[in-house]
């Protein structure tokens, strides 16, 4: 993934690249799949067995401009992509590049702009009221308003670091730690919840398999 993001930006080009962009050009290129409504680790283990799951595991750590990059390439290539990366880097981001400007072309207008103004200060007073009221109403459109994951990320996986109190991101140290600290405060020999001692452990479990 490093090797692949580093490669990527030694091209000509890179510099109009954005993350925010290429986020999009993701969530952009699942829509227009055979089956828009996958994210797209779902899509790439369908193509492939496991080609999903490596590449989530893959991104242990964060996101940044790089590795957004290496995600629309999978989204745009499929299986072949690690063909192109490995190959053929300059054509990648040119082909990146391209397929950001259709995204973005004509939808920026006035019109479309006071239609973005609308829904941030919308998203921002949704903010201001869930500190107010200390919950949450409905998910944000773009990211989990708890954990911060993209669209594209496993329910699955958001649910289990919802239940050990962790952000998208989070490293393997630290899903350790919050393991460590709530299975303390819920064993059931502490009188503690033995639900809840059991529903940290399998969250563990299945973010550490």
């Amino acid at each position: 993934m490093e090797s692949w993001g580093q490669a990527l930006a030694q091209q000509s080009g890179w510099s109009t690249l954005r993350a925010q962009g290429l986020e999009t050009l993701v969530d952009s290129l699942n829509r227009q799949s055979f089956h828009p409504n996958l994210t797209l680790q779902q899509r790439l283990d369908r193509l492939l067995p496991g080609l999903g799951q490596d590449l989530l595991k893959a991104l242990d750590g964060g996101m940044n401009k790089k590795r957004w990059a290496v995600l629309a390439a999978f989204a745009l290539y499929g299986v072949r992509t690690r063909e192109w990366l490995d190959e053929d880097p300059r054509r990648v981001v040119q082909d990146l590049c391209q397929k950001m400007a259709r995204t973005t072309s004509g939808r920026r207008t006035r019109t479309d702009q006071r239609h973005s103004d609308r829904a941030s200060h919308r998203a921002s007073s949704y903010q201001g009221a869930k500190q107010a009221n200390g919950k949450t109403r409905h998910a944000s459109r773009d990211t989990n308003n708890s954990t911060g994951a993209p669209r594209w990320a496993d329910p699955r996986i958001v649910e289990c670091l919802q239940v050990l109190g962790l952000r998208w991101g989070a490293s393997r140290d630290q899903i350790k730690q919050a393991h460590r600290r709530l299975v303390k405060k819920h064993h059931p020999d502490v009188g503690g919840s033995a639900s809840d001692f059991h529903r940290v452990n399998a969250a563990y479990q299945h973010l550490v398999a």
